[in-house]
């Protein structure tokens, strides 16, 4: 059955409609089970992050495909003029790509790995990742271990956060003059906080919906924790703000900021939204003394700490050409797998039923020598009656190149 790789990613699509199909991961198994139930998906993997959204299916065909997703994310916008669609071994090498992170909008990132492992994980455990994808998967998330391992892909310090803290360096001289509102609590979040105490800034608030959460964050740096419902009580403290929830709606519009910078006397703010959806409306960037960043905007500078990376990169590019053909390879040892049991049962029926008559005439007294010739003539003729046939059938039909084969593979000669 075919494999397939179909999604839009920071590569194919603006973040405008990236973020028109992002997943709900809270709802990704149920979406799972219903993608399965089109006739033509056997099998499902569903990964949505910030910077992509894509389907990994087993099945007849893709047909079908871009509509649903469209619809299960209720986009108002048709996804084909941005989508790709990977078959086959284009479909694994994608997907070896995207773990090791060489599909990245910051080459050789480490978050994906975690993310397509969850993915996955949410797969199986809604029973849409069986036979194909639960080799595929398994083997991809090997060979991504194995390229890192032995490449420089991840050994330099590029990752969205760090490129976040690089702009928050060319706009204020000093950032430990700097108070800082982060509005989250999740893996970007915490990278941030990694990367923000190692500066280090004046003051860190934590923002979360789970107050819980935040506590627990801002402890770990001796910050300040509030609820998201509190971030305009607060936001006048901030010069540097950074965002990353999984809120569908903007939590900071235009409106709070231009109210923010009055009560700051114009200070300037920082705003870097890494969410997709975005959190803050693209709108308050309009306003003077509002530096406002989102994902896409970190790009350039990303692409200027990523030449070390590129290097590896290329190494990195050749093992996984190397590791989606032996996949391929192991992948045509399982299909044939299939034809091999089904021969062996065949020649074990004609065993156990030569075997049967043998006993029954040994007890009827008969000679024992006489006996064992028969069940190895009835046997090997038995054996060897189908592949004779169908011999005899490519003969007659002048299959001369299916008749190369089969003496190869039937016999000891090399030639005719």
């Amino acid at each position: 059955m075919p494999l397939f790789s179909l999604g839009i990613n920071h590569h194919s699509a603006p973040i405008h409609i990236r973020e028109q199909f992002v997943v709900n991961m809270d709802h990704n198994q149920a979406l799972l089970k219903d993608l399965c139930r089109l006739e033509a998906v056997n099998e499902a993997v569903l990964l949505s992050t910030c910077n992509r959204t894509e389907i990994y299916m087993a099945g007849e065909h893709s047909q079908g495909l871009m509509q649903w997703l469209g619809q299960s994310c209720a986009a108002n916008i048709s996804m084909e003029p941005f989508a790709y669609l990977h078959q086959d071994e284009a479909a694994v090498r994608h997907l070896m790509r995207v773990i090791t992170g060489l599909d990245s909008m910051v080459l050789g990132e480490p978050q994906i790995f975690g993310q397509i492992k969850q993915a996955y994980r949410l797969a199986c455990e809604a029973g849409t990742a069986k036979q194909q994808l639960q080799h595929l998967f398994p083997s991809a998330f090997a060979a991504g271990k194995m390229i890192r391992s032995q490449t420089q892909l991840g050994a330099n310090p590029v990752s969205l956060a760090y490129a976040a803290v690089q702009i928050a360096k060319r706009i204020f001289t000093h950032l430990s003059h700097c108070r800082v509102m982060l509005i989250g609590a999740g893996e970007l979040i915490e990278l941030m906080l990694t990367h923000l105490t190692a500066q280090p800034v004046r003051q860190i608030i934590v923002a979360n919906r789970t107050i819980d959460k935040a506590h627990q964050l801002a402890d770990a740096c001796g910050g300040t924790s509030i609820r998201i419902a509190d971030i305009p009580n607060h936001l006048a403290q901030a010069d540097i703000v950074i965002t990353a929830t999984a809120s569908q709606l903007p939590i900071i519009g235009k409106g709070l900021v231009e109210r923010t910078l009055k009560n700051r006397k114009r200070k300037p703010i920082l705003m870097i939204d890494l969410a997709v959806p975005r959190d803050i409306e693209p709108e308050a960037g309009e306003l003077a003394d509002i530096y406002l960043y989102n994902i896409d905007d970190l790009q350039s500078v990303i692409d200027s700490n990523l030449k070390n990376r590129r290097e590896a990169g290329l190494q990195a590019e050749a093992l996984v050409e190397l590791q989606t053909a032996h996949y391929m390879r192991q992948r045509q040892v399982l299909q044939i797998s299939d034809i091999i049991t089904q021969f062996r049962e065949i020649a074990t029926g004609h065993r156990d039923e030569a075997t049967q008559k043998a006993r029954l005439e040994l007890a009827q007294g008969r000679d024992p020598h006489w006996v064992i010739s028969q069940l190895a003539y009835q046997l090997t003729n038995k054996i060897l009656h189908q592949p004779t046939m169908k011999l005899r059938q490519l003969a007659y039909h002048q299959e001369q190149d299916a008749l190369l084969f089969a003496k190869k593979l039937l016999t000891s000669e090399t030639n005719l």
